[in-house]
């Protein structure tokens, strides 16, 4: 349950970063014009204090939790010092997680952060199975509706 709030958090938190931010201004939608847009901006301070001491947790989904929340909160000038001690852990928890997707973030936060990236790869196609050779054909003369598809 804590791993998933710290989800929500984090996902909560990347709708306010500073790439958000960018996208919101080029479609012609200022942040500053979206209360709550602001008011979010406004205590991730407050929010990264509440979750940085479970950056230690014992339990691996929360720690990948909260460093995957950490990481858009650390974009606001009040927490850009951070990064640099969160560095390791993205490092050790999402460089070398199963999840490709958590390798990716790490990749994408440690080159956007400035830091050396070598070692660290992404192991798994995101678009393996749309990459494929598969043309739906298989799926559709063997499968019935009830099925869950390939992917």
């Amino acid at each position: 349950m804590r791993a998933e709030l710290v989800d929500w958090l984090g996902s909560v938190a990347r709708e306010v970063d500073n790439e958000a931010e960018k996208i919101s201004r080029r479609h012609g939608f200022p942040p500053e014009d979206y209360p709550p847009f602001n008011g979010i901006r406004r205590i991730r301070s407050q929010l990264f204090g509440e979750i940085s001491p479970y950056l230690d947790d014992p339990d691996p989904q929360v720690r990948v939790a909260v460093v995957t929340a950490c990481i858009p909160l650390l974009d606001d000038a009040r927490l850009v010092h951070h990064q640099k001690d969160l560095v390791p852990l993205v490092r050790s928890v999402l460089a070398t997680s199963e999840r490709w997707q958590h390798q990716e973030l790490a990749l994408e936060t440690l080159q956007t952060w400035g830091e050396d990236t070598s070692g660290i790869e992404v192991r798994r196609n995101p678009f393996e199975f749309c990459d494929s050779e598969f043309d739906g054909t298989e799926w559709a003369t063997t499968t019935s509706y009830g099925d869950d598809p390939p992917f």
